[in-house]
């Protein structure tokens, strides 16, 4: 079902002796220690999610021989505009046919699985025949320069999924969940109707806090929590659906939050370690986008090809999270 990945990343860098230097506290080598990130991928500052989205779609389309995609998922929440959705801006950008559906979704690290499963669905009822599935964010464009939380893990990158009906392979055993009463536990307090006022997140100027509320809020503690506590379930959901076990399964590939949190994660489900994919160190937390920018990174290298089982699980902002089982 899943036909192809392809990934763009932006050129620009925050390394952790830059990172260090802008905070004012730690050594890089204690930032890669706690975060498993040597460096991150940075948007310039004009621009944006769209822009990177379009790179990686246009990557994908030029090496797949598809006569027509016939719905586009765009899976952001950095749009463009407030309206209208990106993902029409996107299509007109791909010059793809004016016949294709168009649907933005508002989702951060869970993206990628909803993402598979709208697609999924829209295969298996035969409404669409091949499905883009776009992930890409911009966080770091919201994020305060002496944010010591937010500004150490993300980076910025976009991904594009092509799923076929044609494709070999399935997606099977969704799991997924949400937990809104601590929604608030990360989010962009300015710009949607509680709080209109907004200047925009690339005004840093000097005298802007990072509890100002056109900055994200993250907290910490609290998001880890709620990971030890959601994800377990979710992969073990996954694979009761899937009629599968943990040895059934060849690498578990979840949304690359950062080292510290991966690590407790794999010791509390007993995961072998030559089953874990933790790759992030030269990106950063990509949103949406890390789970697929790992898995066009395997397919590269071939640890993935017919047959290989990756059990993957996505969880973060909302709060919400997701997991399923993908037979390459």
């Amino acid at each position: 079902m899943i036909q192809d990945i392809a990934t763009h990343l932006p050129l620009n860098r925050l390394n952790n002796e830059d990172l260090v230097q802008a905070l004012g506290r730690w050594t890089p080598d204690e930032v890669f220690a706690k975060t498993g990130i040597r460096s991150r991928c940075i948007a310039a500052p004009d621009e944006t999610a769209v822009d990177l989205g379009e790179k990686a779609l246009t990557a994908l389309l030029n090496r797949q021989s598809v006569d027509k995609v016939d719905f586009l998922l765009f899976c952001t929440q950095t749009g463009d505009y407030k309206l209208p959705s990106s993902a029409c801006i996107l299509q007109s950008r791909a010059k793809l046919s004016k016949s294709c559906g168009c649907l933005d979704l508002n989702l951060a690290c869970s993206g990628f699985i909803y993402g598979l499963m709208i697609a999924e669905g829209l295969l298996k009822s035969g409404i669409s025949s091949n499905v883009a599935l776009v992930n890409c964010d911009t966080y770091t464009h919201y994020i305060h320069p002496k944010d010591a939380v937010c500004r150490p893990i993300f980076g910025d990158g976009a991904a594009a999924t092509l799923l076929t009906s044609s494709a070999r392979g399935r997606i099977i055993g969704f799991d997924f969940g949400s937990d809104g009463d601590h929604a608030l536990k990360m989010y962009l307090p300015a710009g949607g109707e509680r709080m209109r006022s907004f200047r925009g997140g690339q005004n840093m100027a000097t005298d802007s806090s990072p509890a100002d509320p056109e900055f994200i809020r993250m907290d910490g503690p609290e998001i880890y929590n709620f990971t030890l506590h959601a994800v377990p379930p979710a992969v073990q959901g996954a694979l009761a659906k899937g009629q599968l076990g943990m040895k059934d399964i060849d690498y578990f590939v979840f949304h690359q939050a950062n080292a510290f949190m991966l690590e407790s994660l794999r010791r509390k489900m007993n995961i072998p370690k030559e089953k874990y994919v933790i790759e992030m160190a030269d990106t950063g937390n990509l949103v949406s986008a890390s789970i697929p920018v790992v898995l066009a990174q395997m397919r590269s290298d071939a640890r993935i090809k017919a047959g290989t089982r990756t059990l993957l699980c996505g969880f973060g902002v909302g709060l919400s999270w997701a997991a399923c089982i993908v037979e390459w």
